[in-house]
């Protein structure tokens, strides 16, 4: 198994990254919502295929948890991708924080 971080900006409300996950090439979506929340504010993620084509999300990026674990299309990754609080208080990330106190990361499936 190998950890990727994904690379992540908080300067842009909304925009997407091109990442290799066990060999395959993903869109991630990325969109940050100042409404909700309590007018804190959520990021949202969507992941879509090489071809652009939706295969899950969008969905609320939480600490500590697997992004699209409730997804069972095979066109998902195998691995897991989940936000981790670089900070430890499992807080989720605020409109600042993607890419700063909390990551993006990937746990390879095992090969």
């Amino acid at each position: 198994m190998s950890l990727l971080e994904i690379p992540t900006r908080n300067d842009l409300p909304t925009y997407e990254e091109i990442v290799q996950l066990d060999g395959v090439n993903y869109t991630i979506q990325f969109y940050f919502n100042p409404r909700i929340n309590d007018g804190v504010g959520k990021w949202f993620v969507s992941l879509a295929d090489q071809n652009r084509k939706m295969i899950a999300g969008p969905v609320a990026v939480v600490a500590s948890w697997p992004l699209f674990d409730r997804f069972i299309e095979e066109a998902v990754p195998p691995g897991m991708l989940f936000c981790w609080d670089t900070a430890g208080g499992n807080n989720d990330p605020g409109q600042f924080d993607l890419g700063d106190r909390c990551r993006l990361l990937y746990l390879g499936a095992e090969t």
